[in-house]
């Protein structure tokens, strides 16, 4: 019977340390506690290491690794998105800075409400004239024959020059 006895008192006495430490330790009530959490929710924190949960303290544990990698996905998504911001502002300044140019050059040559007359305007009454004048014989121009004529007439007076200066050359070495 003592060991009957003796039995019984270390089984009181295991239970009442388990329980104790189960029951005054919340984490050891959480390591013992089942539950499952698929694979799934664990592949959002490490994409290449997802397995499944079991027990409530590693669910706790997966929760707040879940918080940190949220927050630190919406920091670099908003950091992506001020980038962005800036990025779209300076090439909306660019290209408005293009146009305005583009559209001062445009003025000042077509005219415009605020400046009436543009260059291609000044010039389109000259051009006419212009050509006009080209086609028009003024007193004094020469026909086309005559330039002909005196072309030939330059080139036989260069050929007589010449063969004359060839000739002095000669009479004075020899």
């Amino acid at each position: 019977m003592t060991i009957i006895k003796d039995w019984r008192v270390i089984l009181l006495a295991l239970l009442f340390v388990v329980s104790v430490a189960v029951l005054g330790c919340s984490s050891m009530l959480d390591a013992v506690t089942p539950a499952y959490v698929p694979k799934s929710a664990s592949l959002y924190v490490d994409p290449c290491d997802g397995h499944v949960i079991t027990t409530l303290l590693l669910a706790k544990e997966l929760r707040t690794e879940i918080g940190h990698k949220h927050r630190d996905s919406q920091t670099d998504l908003r950091r992506k998105a001020e980038d962005d911001t800036v990025k779209y502002a300076d090439a909306i300044a660019y290209t408005d800075y293009a146009i305005s140019q583009s559209q001062m050059f445009q003025d000042a040559v077509v005219g415009s409400d605020t400046n009436g007359i543009g260059l291609a305007q000044l010039l389109a009454g000259f051009a006419p004239g212009a050509a006009l004048g080209l086609f028009l014989r003024k007193p004094g121009d020469k026909t086309p024959e005559q330039i002909e004529r005196e072309k030939a007439k330059a080139v036989t007076d260069a050929l007589v020059g010449t063969t004359k200066a060839v000739a002095e050359a000669k009479a004075v070495t020899t």
